[in-house]
């Protein structure tokens, strides 16, 4: 697994991981699949529709990381109706970009709570 690679070199590469993991990839993914396609999508096909190929597209992205498990392709692609979800009652990004932190929080608790 890719978290393991990081957590055994050294406190300086674990905190950039945990700043990647926890900012820099829930602001970015969201912008990309939330704020861009999923709005395109929503004024062409319709929210609900929008929300569902935008979680999709998601969890393509993240399969080459996830190495064929698909019990977290199943939990990326919630994560990614529930941030479309958050977008669309919120009407902002923030609230995916939060579903999103939280989702990587409880994901790295249990990275690390395993880690021996």
């Amino acid at each position: 697994m890719l978290a393991k690679a990081f957590l055994n070199k050294g406190p300086a590469i674990l905190l950039a991981w945990m700043a990647g993991i926890l900012i820099v990839a829930p602001a970015g993914e969201e912008m990309v699949f939330r704020g861009a396609i999923h709005s395109y999508l929503s004024a062409r096909i319709g929210s609900r529709t929008a929300i569902f190929v935008a979680a999709l597209l998601f969890v393509l992205i993240h399969v080459p990381q996830l190495d064929g498990y698909w019990p977290a392709m199943l939990g990326i692609f919630g994560l990614g109706v529930v941030a479309g979800v958050a977008r669309e009652l919120t009407g902002s990004l923030l609230g995916a970009v939060l579903v999103h932190v939280a989702y990587n929080s409880v994901t790295m608790a249990s990275v690390l709570a395993g880690r021996s």
